[in-house]
């Protein structure tokens, strides 16, 4: 016995149990989407530190998904995202937080997404990426 762990416990949301046990039997293990950026929400103290540490950041922009990486040979590199993007629509519905984008990918392989960005000096563009299925 662990003296270190006593009192500790896990809990799995009833959610997540039904999503695992679903894919399990449908597909014989969990299938998720990945489209290959990482993802931090874009809070309004978290705006203006990007804006003072690049003029060219987009001012007033203070809500969204910030993108500091994206990964080489992914399929949001093939659709054209730059590390610098701000998310805010995703699938046609405004995203605030990187949890939402999650839950829009759902567990949908090849499915294809809209996506606007805002760039560098406000600059809106629309990004169309398809999700693989990620590696294990």
């Amino acid at each position: 016995k662990a003296l270190s762990a006593d009192g500790v416990s896990f809990a799995i949301p009833i959610e997540t149990a039904k999503f695992v046990i679903q894919q399990i039997l449908a597909n014989g293990r969990v299938v998720r989407p990945y489209i290959g950026i990482k993802m931090m929400d874009l809070s309004q103290d978290a705006a203006q530190i990007l804006q003072r540490e690049n003029p060219s950041f987009p001012r007033g922009l203070e809500a969204g998904v910030y993108v500091p990486q994206v990964v080489p040979g992914s399929p949001a590199e093939e659709a054209g995202f730059r590390a610098g993007d701000v998310i805010v629509t995703f699938g046609g519905a405004e995203v605030t937080r990187a949890e939402q984008i999650i839950e829009l990918l759902g567990s949908q392989v090849g499915k294809r997404h809209q996506v606007v960005v805002v760039r560098d000096h406000g600059e809106k563009k629309v990004l169309y990426v398809t999700s693989e299925e990620a590696k294990s």
